[in-house]
């Protein structure tokens, strides 16, 4: 139920944060378990709080198939998607939703790809732990 269930396993607004190493195979097993709304995942550039668009289609994926299937309109509950990709040069990206509003909800967190990163590994910020909030 975080932030109205816009959230990703409960973290949202940044409050986590995902790394790779560089030239990882990233696998996810995206499930949406919101019965209300549609949900999409979609790996994109780093957006500023005001800048988060409004709706995120696969145009905006800035590593080669790292999105969920209809991006735009989400995938209802209680469906599934994986998502497959090899990470490429080092940088920071966001996971974020691409259906409409909610970005600007909340709905994203981080993604580094990370040169010295040698196994991938979940940072959460202090007090952010799912159902702190």
């Amino acid at each position: 139920p975080n932030n109205g269930a816009l959230n990703f396993d409960g973290y949202y607004k940044g409050d986590a944060t995902v790394v790779v190493p560089v030239g990882w195979k990233v696998h996810v097993a995206f499930r949406n378990n919101d019965g209300m709304l549609p949900h999409s995942l979609l790996v994109t550039k780093p957006f500023a709080e005001q800048d988060l668009p409004q709706l995120l289609g696969a145009d905006k994926v800035a590593i080669p198939r790292a999105y969920t299937v209809s991006p735009e309109e989400g995938i209802p509950a209680p469906k599934t998607d994986t998502v497959d990709f090899t990470t490429g040069d080092p940088g920071k990206f966001f996971f974020i939703c691409g259906a409409p509003g909610h970005a600007q909800s909340g709905m994203w967190i981080h993604f580094n790809v990370d040169a010295n990163a040698r196994a991938p590994v979940l940072i959460v910020a202090t007090g952010a732990e799912p159902g702190w909030k």
